[in-house]
């Protein structure tokens, strides 16, 4: 594979993420999980974080703009992956910022060590500035819709939930 055209940045709540991981598997399985952790960043989103991650599609993190890739902890790689990969790209520094690490769990509703809901519920508490509302209960504006609409790549699929239960 060719040189690396994205440099890499951890945010310091990375390393707490990965320590929980780390908790939670023995020695032998966090190796392994490490590697291919790594092999993610540094082969994969390192070449092209966009065409191999996907927008964050809903909340606090899909209105910051945050990517995610979804990957396997251990081989044999069976379905899809279980960890979770979120990060931030600064296209003009050609530089991927990584935010957190941690088990995917697909539930709704998604359960409180879904990683996914602890870097929402860390976004909170650090006072990171987001606009969130329930369109159930307050329908969107026509130049609301337009604006949020203008901010994806892939049009409405990547916006309305179709499986959530609210």
């Amino acid at each position: 594979m060719s040189k690396a055209k994205y440099k890499n940045k951890f945010h310091p709540f990375f390393y707490d993420t990965l320590d929980i991981i780390q908790e939670q598997m023995t020695d032998q399985q966090f190796d392994e999980f490490y590697d291919l952790l790594m092999h993610e960043i540094n082969k994969v989103l390192a070449q092209d974080p966009f065409n191999n991650s996907r927008k964050c599609k809903f909340g606090i993190l899909s209105e910051l703009g945050f990517r995610t890739i979804t990957f396997h902890s251990r081989i044999p790689k069976l379905g899809t992956g279980d960890m979770r990969l979120i990060f931030e790209v600064d296209e003009c520094a050609k530089t991927n910022f990584y935010y957190a690490v941690g088990i995917r769990i697909n539930k709704k509703p998604r359960p409180d060590r879904d990683i996914y809901s602890i870097v929402e519920k860390w976004l909170k508490e650090n006072d990171i500035a987001y606009n969130e509302k329930r369109i159930t209960s307050q329908p969107l504006t026509l130049a609301e819709f337009k604006q949020i609409l203008s901010m994806t790549e892939e049009g409405t699929d990547e916006i309305i939930a179709t499986n959530s239960n609210d």
